[in-house]
Formats: C-alpha cells, sequence, structure tokens
C-alpha cells in the first residue's frame, strides 16, 4: 500500500500480499533479516546456526498509550553470545533493518530495539483486517487446532477445565452482544450509503471499501484513548494467534476475547459514527466505521474458530 499527501490508501506488500495480519510477526520478520544481513556483512556467526528462528526473537508490544509501539531485547540476548555491549549490537543491527513508510526502528541508550507503526502503517494494517475474507483466517494456521490443544493442556486431556467451558459462560453474553453490535452498526452503514458490505444477511460479509483513515496531513484520524484502546486490542489478539500458531508460550483465546470485547463496547459508548460526527465529519465516521468492521473480523475469528461458538448477526 502507499499514501499519497491527500490520505488515499493504495495496495502494497504490508498485510496483503505479504499475509501478516500479527504486527509482532512482522516485527520479528524484520528483525530476522536484519540480523542476517548484519551477521553477513560482520561476519559474526551464532552458536550452530546463521540466524535466530522467529520464535527465538524476544520482542513486546508496549500496552497504552499512543501507537502501536513493540521492543526487542535482542541485542540483550546477544551481549554474552559475543561479548560486546547491547547498544554496540543493537544500533548497527537496527540499520540493517530494512525499513519502509510503515514503521520507523530506533535504539534507547539501553540496547533497546523500538519498532513504531507509522500512521501509514496502522492505516495499511487495519485496511488489511477489514479487507480479509474467512476462507483467508485458514491461512493464520488453524485456530481450532490452537482451541483443541488448549482443551488437552488446560484439562489433562478431557477439555472440562479449558477455558472455553465453564469459564467461558458468564463471558459469553458479552462477546456475542459485542459482535452482534458490531453487525448492527455496519448494516445501518451499508443502508445508509455510508459503506458497502457484500452479501449482507449471510455469516460472511466482505467489503472491499477503502477507509480513510488518514487525514489530509498523513495522521491517524483515530486519535481517541478509546479508538486507540480498540486497535492495541486488535494487535493482541492477532499477536496470541500467531504466538499460537507457533506452539510456544501462548495466551488463551478467551481473555483475548474478552478484553477486545470490553474495548470495543468502551468505543461504542464513547465515539459518535452517526449525528454531529457524521454531519460535520463524514470522514471521521467513516474511519470509525473502519474499526468496526476490523473488530468484527477478529471478534468472529475469536468466538468461532477460537472458541468454537456462534459469532451472532444480532442478538
Amino acid at each position: 500500500m502507499d499514501v499519497n499527501h491527500r490520505g488515499t490508501l493504495h495496495i502494497d506488500t504490508w498485510s496483503d500480499a505479504a499475509g501478516f495480519r500479527s504486527i509482532k510477526e512482522k516485527f520479528c520478520h524484520e528483525l530476522e533479516l536484519g540480523l542476517k544481513l548484519y551477521c553477513e556483512s560482520s561476519q559474526r556467526t551464532l552458536p550452530h546456526q546463521k540466524t535466530l528462528a522467529q520464535r527465538d526473537i524476544p520482542l513486546h508490544r508496549v500496552k497504552g498509550g499512543y501507537g502501536v509501539t513493540y521492543i526487542s531485547a535482542l541485542a540483550l540476548k546477544l551481549e554474552k553470545v559475543w561479548g560486546q555491549g547491547a547498544i554496540e549490537i543493537a544500533s548497527p543491527l537496527a540499520a540493517a533493518v530494512v525499513t519502509n513508510p510503515d514503521f520507523t526502528i530506533t535504539v534507547s541508550p539501553t540496547g533497546g530495539i523500538h519498532l513504531q507503526l507509522t500512521p501509514t502503517g496502522i492505516a495499511h494494517w487495519l485496511q488489511g483486517l477489514c479487507l480479509q475474507r474467512n476462507g483467508e483466517w485458514e491461512a493464520q494456521g488453524d485456530v481450532r487446532s490452537w482451541a483443541l490443544a488448549q482443551k488437552t493442556t488446560e484439562s489433562g486431556g478431557d477439555g472440562r477445565g479449558w477455558v472455553g467451558g465453564k469459564d467461558l459462560l458468564p463471558r459469553l453474553f458479552q462477546l456475542q452482544y459485542a459482535h452482534a453490535r458490531c453487525c448492527s452498526l455496519l448494516r445501518l452503514a451499508h443502508r445508509e450509503g455510508l459503506m458497502s458490505v457484500d452479501v449482507v444477511g449471510t455469516a460472511d460479509w466482505t467489503t472491499e471499501e477503502t477507509f480513510p483513515w488518514l487525514d489530509e496531513e498523513g495522521n491517524l484520524r483515530l486519535s481517541h484513548p478509546a479508538e486507540m484502546a480498540v486497535i492495541s486490542q486488535l494487535a493482541g489478539s492477532w499477536d496470541g494467534f500467531w504466538d499460537m500458531q507457533l506452539g510456544g508460550k501462548s495466551a488463551s483465546v478467551l481473555p483475548l476475547a474478552v478484553a477486545l470485547s470490553e474495548d470495543w463496547l468502551k468505543f461504542y459508548a464513547g465515539c459518535r459514527i452517526w449525528g454531529e460526527v457524521k454531519k460535520k465529519n463524514l470522514a471521521l465516521a467513516r474511519a470509525r466505521l473502519g474499526l468496526v468492521m476490523a473488530a468484527r473480523q477478529t471478534l468472529k475469528l475469536l468466538l468461532e474458530k477460537g472458541l468454537g461458538v456462534l459469532a451472532p448477526l444480532e442478538l
């Protein structure tokens, strides 16, 4: 994708061609490539291998605040291996990462490598979430199999202690209500001509809509704390999917779904779409509808593929 001076999106390789939905996966991939280039240029090697696997790259998301930022302690991990200070490793390693308009990379005084999505990057990523179809979810690595694996792991083999069992029931209405409200807003927007939703009335909704995520100066329109909280939870959900796919330490599906639904409901209560907002700032209203679409797509995946329950179109 690319963004011109008026904030219009054009397709490129952020998520559509490369298949990235998890920002953590994207950044681990970039660090892996950067480490390989750095090792080749400096003639350094790692024990028993030329590069680290993505699952071995330490990277965590910074929660709260504005923006989508991740910090990697990769240089700290390599300190003892190479007998060199973290900052001396981090600076050339960060320089070896090939950046683009979607993200920036900086190094802290302690040697931490900070990767942050730019407003352009957030817009591209959100647009990719909105455009995906049900069939594309299978490419994320069978989420249902992750859920089944959790049943076995957390219950000792019979599934009775799984988070999707008794722990799910008190939360089920909230999760399904959040999804149904998303669908209600999208139906209304479709009827009023604010956006186009294909195959309305079926379980698989799609859209080819390009949402005005950025203003004329290239800033993200979604700057309200409730909007940023939903964006953060979307990032956490897709990072959780990727962690599960790797088979390493993983978060349960239920906490991911609960966190997203809670923050989406706060957004729903605090960020208007119709009324004065639609009348005076149509672009903001449509950007908020894009966030609704991205949340709906993710909640549907969490409910149906992750927890094995219905994602209702209405309640």
